[in-house]
């Protein structure tokens, strides 16, 4: 695990040189930019990053007394190979692991006459308790049965660009007719809108002031809290990408990928994948 120290990300961002948005001309233009934009967010989260050391554990110091006289005792036996000794050690062994789960029952029981409702800590205590985990079941693929994760991940992704294609469209009238619509609106409407009003930073601000923290950031790796912690000027560079992507009617194509997570319908069959 990582801490971020979020003075020192805006400050390597403020020291980053990338492309101004200003001189974007084109969609590669677009795709060129957002490509070091996303970088350098990256770079300096990475930069930022610092190692959380973990902490040590308590031990109680019943327990470590004992433990203390156990270890000495085997050394004893094993050194001078007297059974009595040896005895000594299985009993304090005993002893400790008896001791131990004591300790622990009193902990569980401090801890649950602790927990309330005003402090958050009642939700805490039975969270790990709400939550289901199912393993993905053995799936019935086109041709075979599928068992391992990365037989299991392709079958799913092959369910899934099947539901996407296009539509069989059987009547050729009809599929005629929407080919020339489409064609003849490209060619009526101009690739290049200049009448685009400009974006305001302070409304990208705003929004961007509403995200979710903990919400789980996309394939990019870029969480809410990062953006939210981007210097001012990063934001007049988003300002001036959307009011880019709008003008040339273009999407960046970074932007276009999604992670799909499948989830299981309830009374559907969960070693068949599809709709």
């Amino acid at each position: 695990n990582t801490k971020i120290n979020w003075n020192e990300f805006r400050n390597h961002l403020a020291n980053c040189n990338i492309p101004n948005p200003n001189g974007i001309k084109s969609p590669a233009d677009i795709d060129f930019f957002v490509e070091n934009y996303e970088n350098a967010i990256i770079e300096a989260k990475i930069a930022a990053s610092n190692p959380i050391t973990s902490n040590q554990i308590y031990i109680d110091p019943r327990i470590r007394k004992l433990n203390s006289e156990r270890s000495f005792a085997r050394r004893m036996s094993q050194k001078y190979r007297i059974p009595a000794l040896k005895s000594i050690a299985n009993k304090l062994n005993k002893q400790t692991n008896k001791l131990n789960d004591k300790i622990e029952n009193e902990n569980y029981v401090n801890t649950l006459i602790n927990v309330n409702t005003d402090d958050g800590s009642f939700w805490n205590f039975v969270r790990p308790f709400k939550r289901k985990f199912k393993n993905i079941p053995t799936l019935k693929g086109p041709a075979n049965i599928v068992q391992t994760d990365t037989e299991k991940a392709n079958c799913l992704a092959d369910s899934l660009e099947k539901q996407f294609q296009l539509n069989d469209v059987h009547r050729v009238d009809t599929e005629h007719l929407v080919n020339d619509t489409v064609r003849d609106f490209i060619n009526s409407v101009p690739h290049k809108f200049n009448d685009i009003k400009p974006v305001n930073p302070i409304e990208i601000t705003n929004y961007i002031n509403k995200l979710k923290k903990k919400k789980s950031p996309g394939i990019d790796g870029i969480s809410n809290k990062a953006i939210q912690n981007l210097p001012t000027q990063y934001f007049s560079f988003l300002a001036k990408l959307i009011e880019n992507i709008m003008i040339f009617g273009y999407f960046p194509t970074r932007w276009k990928t999604a992670a799909v997570i499948p989830i299981l319908k309830p009374g559907k069959d969960p070693t068949v994948p599809g709709p």
